[in-house]
């Protein structure tokens, strides 16, 4: 019984329309497999190139997503101007500060065109200075502190870490430490386990 104005079975190999090209030479095809994942075929593809599970994930280049959005394969993006903004926020917040992306260094193979870090920013002409990367709390007071986690182990703990701690006297001045946790455990470096400590003023405390 038809649940709609239109309603359209999937065949045993769950195409169901197929659109074509004025030549016949292109297709894509619609269907929904036994699973309930909505399927987008290419041409003569035996694997779907889109995909929308029953569990609402959706995939671009893979028919088996385990996130909201899963992409294999490159992205590339820009406007006009020749550049792109991704902004990420987070379920409980709009300011995209509990939010964040993480870069996965892959095994490369030797003539491998690909950078051999996980990720590199390269850019910049002439001989002024030109920060290629700002990190910077938008907090003020007396305590506020940014900073880096370093660390080289797979349980994920970073025992190194370079902070930035505002001290509250305007301006955004403090101090920047340069940290090491010698704690064996799984937590990672914080100002407390600062061993060098160069203050606003320039003096150096080690």
């Amino acid at each position: 019984v038809p649940k709609g104005n239109l309603q359209v079975k999937s065949d045993s190999a769950h195409r169901a329309i197929m659109i074509e090209e004025n030549s016949s030479n292109e297709t894509y095809v619609l269907g929904v497999n036994a699973s309930g994942d909505f399927n987008i075929f290419n041409s003569g593809d035996t694997t779907p190139n889109f995909v929308i599970t029953d569990g609402d994930n959706v995939g671009i280049g893979t028919e088996t997503p385990t996130v909201p959005l899963q992409v294999q394969g490159n992205i590339s993006g820009g406007n006009a101007a020749g550049s792109m903004l991704l902004d990420l926020k987070s379920v409980n917040s709009n300011t995209g500060h509990d939010a964040g992306i993480r870069f996965y260094k892959q095994n490369t193979l030797k003539g491998s065109a690909s950078p051999d870090v996980a990720l590199e920013i390269n850019g910049g002409a002439g001989t002024d200075l030109d920060p290629l990367l700002r990190i910077n709390k938008n907090v003020d007071g007396d305590g506020s502190a940014t900073g880096i986690l370093i660390g080289a182990v797979a349980a994920g703990q970073s025992k190194g870490g370079i902070f930035f701690e505002n001290k509250g006297i305007s301006s955004g001045r403090g101090s920047l430490h340069f940290c090491s946790d010698n704690t064996s455990d799984t937590s990672d470096a914080t100002i407390a386990d600062a061993r060098m400590t160069i203050i606003d003023g320039g003096n150096v405390g080690i």
